[in-house]
């Protein structure tokens, strides 16, 4: 009985083995359906393997099955393989280094797999526990491999200057080495901090390099994420119809190799670009239709961004009560999972909703937390969406020239989103017809003596 299930194993970790390659190639699609048609096999020898302690399967078969998970979005359930897997080679001491790559390898996967499930200080400890012992071995795919990973923790947990740094050396190594797949993959990580910046164009650039390799080496799901990422800048420069294709196209490849979390946020952004254009019931039904989905991958985040957008919607139909539900849903969650950037973004919602609602000390306060995790997170699309709607806020307490100053601000610098913009643009035409040009002239020349920040920062002190 041992040695039929040792044959077993065997077979098919070397099957695994073997398919590994195709699994980011042009052969993605394929290659998926295959080994997605004998996973049950595939399950019950790694079971074995894992129980048995065979580290030689183990290591042949380790970084396939990761990529199949991450392919298909199984990420509770890899978590717990890749946790059980780990748990046991931990238990074998070695100072062997094949012995040490492997759990090393184990703990960082199951590590991506934490930070797929929000459950980010996990995540962290393993990712840096990994990456320690990489760089002492001098296992520089494996470096290169947790920088990613961490960078886009590092990322979610609002420090977008550490993560640029984990991305930006994770890209020169994988130059290094020639890995076109880990070079496009950190191009389009470094092009996603580089978005939250405001600063479009290089981010436009990154994405853009990035899918021209995924697309050279034939990696579908990377090149859904290029557009996918290519499709939000579009988005929050006001071409929505532009954003639309790029969305539909990432869903296209999503739908194609049954990458479900690649679908879910397709669904959602899709949502966003059709919202703007006016059609808001149907942005409604897809929003619905990525929470469905989200909520079965166990995937926070993603759940709490459509709340968020569902409120967005509900807003716009007027139904308020649901709408503050819906946000308040979603602030809840991302407060949960640790996520600034969500957590400024939900505030400022509820801030705007509460604003319309005539409920202005609520307003204050939420548009005050936003601004302060806004600015230690670096994010100024967030903290001049906070300014806009405190510049709302003076004006229904008739401090026009204060919520002038405001606006000027943020006019005087590069667009960070159209709508925001339109928004800031027409609260301001309206408020300096009141007012004489010498006195606008005066407030602008003022604002463009000071800096974003510097302004935000004396809202908060309470010094302006």
């Amino acid at each position: 009985m041992a040695a039929t299930g040792k044959r077993h194993s065997v077979y098919y970790t070397e099957f695994v083995s073997r398919l590994e390659a195709g699994l980011s190639t042009q052969a993605q699609r394929r290659t998926v359906d295959t080994l997605g048609e004998d996973i049950e096999n595939v399950r019950q020898a790694w079971r074995w393997a894992v129980t048995q302690g065979d580290e030689e399967a183990l290591q042949k078969s380790f970084k396939g099955l990761f990529r199949f998970y991450m392919l298909q979005s199984w990420f509770q359930e890899g978590e717990a393989i890749f946790g059980r897997a780990s748990a046991q080679v931990g238990e074998v001491v070695s100072d062997e280094i094949n012995h040490i790559l492997l759990l090393n390898g184990l703990l960082a996967r199951q590590g991506v797999f934490c930070e797929n499930l929000a459950r980010y200080d996990q995540a962290r400890v393993l990712l840096e526990k990994s990456l320690v012992c990489f760089r002492a071995l001098g296992a520089l795919d494996e470096i290169a491999f947790a920088l990613s990973k961490l960078g886009i923790l590092t990322r979610n947990q609002g420090d977008q200057e550490a993560a640029r740094t984990c991305f930006q050396e994770s890209l020169e190594i994988c130059q290094r080495l020639g890995d076109l797949g880990g070079t496009a993959n950190a191009l389009n990580n470094l092009g996603s901090v580089h978005y939250q910046w405001g600063d479009y164009d290089l981010a436009q650039k990154q994405h853009q390099a990035g899918l021209v390799l995924y697309r050279e080496i034939g990696d579908q799901q990377g090149a859904s994420r290029c557009l996918m990422n290519l499709g939000n800048i579009a988005y929050r420069l006001g071409r929505y119809e532009e954003a639309q294709r790029f969305h539909q196209d990432s869903l296209t490849i999503c739908r194609a190799i049954h990458d479900l979390w690649g679908i879910a946020a397709c669904l959602n952004n899709l949502g966003n670009a059709l919202n703007e254009l006016g059609e808001s019931l149907e942005a409604k039904h897809l929003y619905e239709e990525s929470l469905t989905i989200k909520r079965e991958l166990g995937h926070r985040e993603g759940m709490a961004s459509s709340l968020d957008n569902l409120g967005i919607v509900a807003a716009r139909l007027k139904q308020y009560a649901e709408a503050q539900r819906l946000r308040q849903a979603s602030l809840a969650l991302r407060r949960e999972i640790g996520y600034p950037w969500g957590i400024a973004n939900s505030l400022n919602g509820l801030g705007d909703l509460a604003c319309t609602l005539g409920q202005y000390p609520s307003a204050w306060s939420h548009y005050r937390e936003a601004l302060k995790t806004a600015l230690e997170i670096r994010a100024i699309l967030l903290v001049e969406a906070a300014l806009v709607g405190i510049a709302e806020l003076l004006v229904k307490e008739g401090q026009r020239e204060r919520a002038l100053h405001a606006l000027a601000l943020i006019l005087d610098r590069p667009a960070q989103d159209k709508e925001l913009q339109d928004r800031a643009d027409q609260l301001f035409t309206e408020l300096r017809a009141g007012l004489p040009s010498e006195a606008v002239n005066s407030i602008r020349e003022k604002a463009r003596r000071q800096t974003l920040e510097e302004v935000a920062t004396e809202w908060l002190t309470g010094s302006t």
